[in-house]
């Protein structure tokens, strides 16, 4: 992983937990939830605006994480934590002619949906689109993120999978 990755995801990691533990929410007309949604955003919009490939080096190291060290976790989580403006660089990896690039952006994606913040209008056509394509492994591929954003617009499954997710931030594995 190369230095400037290395300190994106510790930064990225440092800032959900700090924030996620905030008592006091920045503006006091916003609930915790909304507050935190509106820092990681604009986190993340800044980190991918100044560096267009950040997602996509980022999307790597999920690849190599899951085949080699299982370092899947803080790479997918480091995505997680850029929040929505990751969605629209992951979308078109769920095309690729490479299967394991499409797992990986998918299982990114479904952890992405379980942000209040997630654009669940605009990718659900966009993944009903992909359910159209020939090749029986990618439409699966999208009828199965299909069904997880549909799971996700539950609110008791959508905090099960925060929880998790909150878990798996604060290494409590």
């Amino acid at each position: 992983m190369t230095a400037f990755l290395r300190i994106v995801c510790l930064a990225c990691a440092a800032v959900l937990p700090s924030v996620v533990s905030a008592d006091e929410p920045a503006d006091p007309a916003e609930t915790p939830a909304q507050s935190i949604v509106v820092r990681t955003t604009d986190l993340g919009e800044r980190l991918i605006a100044d560096n267009p490939t950040l997602v996509d080096e980022l999307l790597k190291g999920v690849i190599d994480g899951s085949e080699k060290s299982g370092s899947y976790d803080q790479y997918a989580l480091t995505i997680y934590t850029l929040g929505t403006p990751a969605v629209e660089k992951l979308m078109p990896h769920l095309e690729s002619d490479d299967a394991k690039r499409r797992d990986a952006a998918s299982r990114v994606l479904i952890l992405l949906m379980s942000r209040d913040d997630f654009p669940l209008e605009s990718v659900v056509p966009r993944l009903v689109k992909l359910t159209e394509f020939d090749d029986e492994a990618r439409a699966e591929t999208a009828r199965a993120m299909l069904s997880y954003s549909i799971l996700l617009t539950q609110p008791e499954q959508r905090r099960n999978m925060q929880r998790e997710i909150q878990r798996r931030l604060q290494g409590d594995d």
